[in-house]
């Protein structure tokens, strides 16, 4: 579709997450911005608005300020508290002084007059989008600079050119002992740095230099110092050691066992292939990575035939030797049988040496993988109980609806909030609230079967998924079995506490066909139960 307003603002890269409780402005804003924006997000109310911003990560938040459940000033504050650098835009028809000096002791600066006149939603966003972009583009300078200074192997630096304090500097020069705001004059390489601005050589300045550093008999060492300008303000100073350089033409025998040693104790592996399949090399990285030596390991095919049992993996390493001469060099994860009999994942590269050669390289990353397993674990699981997280829950509520439609079942989602939670956090801190959660995920987990899910929303609160039901009764056994779980009491400190708990029930499909309608619908039944006293469950109803 064609843009209307060919000058309108670029919004395609940034996320907007509007909350509004008048289904008239939601309409308005949806009009005006939905098809300019990356993503659109509504909530209807405060709490939704914080439940989204924590869901959705939006660029820019704009919200009404009176709402019920949680009015824009109190989400608007936690949501500082959490991201301070979102940009926070109030809708407001200035009819309530206090609560817009309330959002400006908070930070927010951008206001928008209600009715919202959708030109100016639209420039306020494109200021804001222009200012994250600037941001970002500062961000990434930084990081660059970071980087390239890491990147390097030897000393090197960022050093203000007229006052010679240096700005930053990578792990290398804090070896040595040149930190940021030290002053270059302070250095070995004073005399260098001082020669090379009053020179003015700057940009073609290289010295083969003997420099001391007193105290680290290791450091003293030939150093090729270059110097190359960057602003008129800021040059990059960075030295070469050059020491080991001079010495290994003269000695070209020690190069070798220099050379050797690293083959030695490299944990990488290398190994060289002719044309014909028969292993010439073997390092002893390499050695250690699959576990056979040379006359084991050749020819090549059979090998692979031992220990790459998955034939489509198989057919793609015997692909990347066999590839065409001069071709591009070749990077792929295989899973290698060891020769223990022990399961690897390793990265290997080829290359094509003149002569037809094939060089194999590779790396045990089997510790990455495993690591990997670990983090997706920790994405997806509440790192205080280990239950799982709202986004995992998501997708096993989904699946659970799935798996219930096309099976004629029904699933229940249960709403839990703990009665008394409060007052043990209140009476023994935050380490005493951690062990309740703790030990009321154990409780919830212990009374569901195998295929039930129980996660964690966040503060003291859960949610229970079972898939598979037969009747509506099933689900309110679940629920009693619960409470009658989180009635026994639970000794804390000495003291003997009841926690109890308030529980909402919906279930699929009656009160709903999505995983969010459903959630909401027993969040709502679990606020019905709240308020009649709690320690109790109830179903979902219209009136809930």
């Amino acid at each position: 579709m064609p843009n209307p307003h060919p000058k309108a603002p670029d919004l395609t890269d940034i996320s907007v997450l509007y909350v509004e409780d008048d289904p008239v402005s939601v309409a308005l804003v949806r009009a005006a911005i939905a098809d300019r924006v990356g993503a659109l997000h509504v909530a209807e109310n405060g709490r939704d608005g914080l439940m989204a911003f924590v869901r959705f990560h939006p660029d820019v938040v704009v919200t009404d300020v009176r709402m019920p459940k949680m009015d824009g000033i109190a989400m608007a504050t936690a949501m500082r508290e959490m991201r301070p650098d979102t940009p926070i835009i109030v809708t407001t028809s200035l009819d309530d002084p206090a609560l817009l000096r309330k959002a400006i002791r908070i930070g927010i600066g951008s206001y928008l007059l209600k009715p919202i006149k959708s030109h100016e939603l639209l420039d306020v966003l494109g200021r804001l989008a222009d200012t994250a972009r600037h941001r970002l583009e500062l961000d990434k300078q930084k990081r660059l600079n970071e980087l390239l200074l890491d990147s390097l192997p030897n000393p090197a630096m960022l050093v203000d050119r007229e006052h010679g304090l240096i700005q930053s500097a990578n792990g290398f020069a804090h070896r040595l002992g040149l930190l940021p705001d030290a002053s270059m004059a302070d250095t070995p390489f004073a005399q260098l740095f001082s020669r090379a601005v009053h020179e003015a050589r700057l940009g073609d300045f290289h010295s083969g230099t003997h420099v001391d550093f007193p105290g680290i008999g290791a450091y003293d060492r030939l150093w090729d110092v270059n110097i190359d300008l960057i602003t008129d303000s800021l040059v990059l100073f960075f030295a070469v050691d050059i020491t080991e350089r001079h010495r290994i033409k003269e000695e070209l025998q020690q190069e070798k066992a220099f050379i050797a040693a690293i083959l030695e104790n490299s944990h990488d592996g290398i190994a060289v292939v002719d044309a014909k399949g028969q292993v010439k090399f073997v390092s002893p990285g390499m050695h250690r990575l699959f576990g056979f030596t040379l006359p084991e390991m050749t020819p090549l095919p059979a090998w692979a035939g031992t220990v790459i049992l998955d034939e489509a993996e198989r057919a793609l390493f015997l692909d990347l030797w066999q590839g065409t001469p001069g071709g591009e060099d070749d990077d792929h994860i295989f899973s290698i049988l060891h020769k223990t009999g022990e399961r690897r994942f390793c990265r290997l590269q080829t290359s094509r040496m003149p002569g037809g050669d094939i060089v194999i390289n590779g790396q045990d990353i089997t510790g990455i993988k495993l690591a990997e397993e670990r983090i997706r674990h920790m994405a997806l699981h509440d790192s205080l109980t280990g239950l799982p997280n709202r986004q995992l829950l998501q997708d096993r509520l989904q699946t659970a609806l799935s798996s219930g439609k096309r099976r004629g079942t029904a699933t229940a989602v249960l709403y839990i909030d703990l009665d008394r939670f409060k007052d043990i956090n209140d009476a023994h801190g935050h380490d005493a609230g951690d062990e309740a959660l703790r030990h009321t995920a154990g409780l919830l987990s212990r009374c569901l079967r195998e295929a039930d899910t129980v996660a964690r929303m966040g503060g003291d609160e859960f949610v229970v998924v079972l898939p598979d039901l037969a009747q509506r009764q099933d689900a309110a056994e679940v629920a009693s079995r619960i409470l009658e779980t989180l009635s026994r009491p639970l000794t804390i400190d000495g003291r003997s506490h009841v926690l109890g708990a308030s529980i909402g029930i919906a279930l699929h499909p009656q009160d709903g066909i999505f995983p969010d309608e459903i959630l909401r619908k027993a969040d709502r039944a679990m606020y019905e139960t709240k308020k009649a006293g709690g320690m109790g469950f109830r179903f979902f109803t219209e009136k809930a």
